[in-house]
């Protein structure tokens, strides 16, 4: 018998129901990172640097609902990094298809 060895594995960690460990990984990332930059901030900057912080993480951490699948920062980094060279197949019967069904 052989057995086929997927080459990608792409199962989450799941710590409890809504926790995952990569979310824990990057909260603990997010405050080393905080402290040690935290040394850089003026005092008086001090409360809008960690509402930054918050909301950078709340943003990496996000699941977007057309892709429940991948984090918000997956989605970016995709977009970002996509090659452009590449063209998709447009078949006009099926727009006019979905332009019906509205």
């Amino acid at each position: 018998m052989h057995y086929k060895i997927p080459t990608e594995i792409t199962a989450e960690l799941k710590l409890n129901r809504w926790l995952y460990l990569t979310d824990l990984l990057v909260a603990i990332g997010m405050l080393v990172m905080g402290f040690i930059l935290h040394a850089l901030i003026h005092p008086s900057l001090t409360i809008p640097f960690v509402v930054f912080m918050v909301a950078l993480y709340g943003f990496w951490l996000y699941r977007p609902k057309t892709n429940p699948h991948m984090r918000m920062i997956q989605a970016v980094w995709m977009m970002l990094s996509r090659d452009r060279a590449t063209y998709h197949a447009h078949d006009p019967h099926e727009e006019a298809t979905k332009e019906e069904d509205l």
